[in-house]
């Protein structure tokens, strides 16, 4: 009987080794010997021999690998090493450079389409959260609203509310809790 944790049926969240998203998945399988794992899905961008980031979110855990990927006759394999477990991961943000786009804001139970799309810098996100710059009084504690921003190859739809802010440079960075995601274009 084999005390080693498996990973099977898990979520993995794969990122390249700079950190940029690259797409989410479910372990299908879990070599505990080897460190291997093979996903259900593989995002496109997935070379053989290349570097990655792997995420695996277990129910109150979360463990981060370094891995590079391989082929075999069932698919692609991740090769996992230089891992390590995550506690706390309502605390755990992982850095993010890219725009994004508030387009709607949330006012007295109605969402109302803005004129022009605002833009801001994501700074970090999490699995629950995200951290955006934007100028001054964008925001307020409580504002509800839809952002649009391009991960890996597809650009995603979230629906946030601001918890927290700060002045960082002249601007504010506003911590928010996701409430609501999607693919753009997608209406579920």
């Amino acid at each position: 009987m084999s005390l080693k944790k498996t990973y099977e049926g898990l979520e993995v969240s794969i990122y390249t080794a700079e950190v940029e998203y690259l797409g989410r998945s479910v372990i299908k399988r879990h070599d505990t010997d080897r460190q291997h794992i093979v996903i259900d899905r593989v995002p496109e961008s997935i070379q053989v021999g290349e570097l990655y980031v792997v995420l695996i979110q277990g129910k109150n855990l979360m463990w981060e690998y370094s891995s590079r990927v391989a082929k075999d006759g069932t698919g692609f394999v991740f090769m996992l090493f230089k891992g390590r477990e995550k506690e706390d991961r309502r605390q755990t943000r992982y850095p993010v450079s890219t725009t994004a786009y508030i387009d709607e804001l949330f006012v007295d139970g109605n969402f109302y389409e803005l004129m022009t799309n605002l833009p801001t810098q994501v700074v970090n996100m999490s699995r629950e959260g995200i951290r955006i710059r934007a100028p001054k009084n964008t925001l307020l504690i409580g504002s509800k609203f839809s952002i649009k921003m391009k991960l890996g190859d597809k650009e995603r739809l979230f629906e946030a509310v601001v918890a927290n802010m700060q002045n960082k440079d002249g601007d504010e960075e506003y911590g928010c809790h996701l409430v609501w995601k999607a693919d753009a274009g997608d209406n579920s």
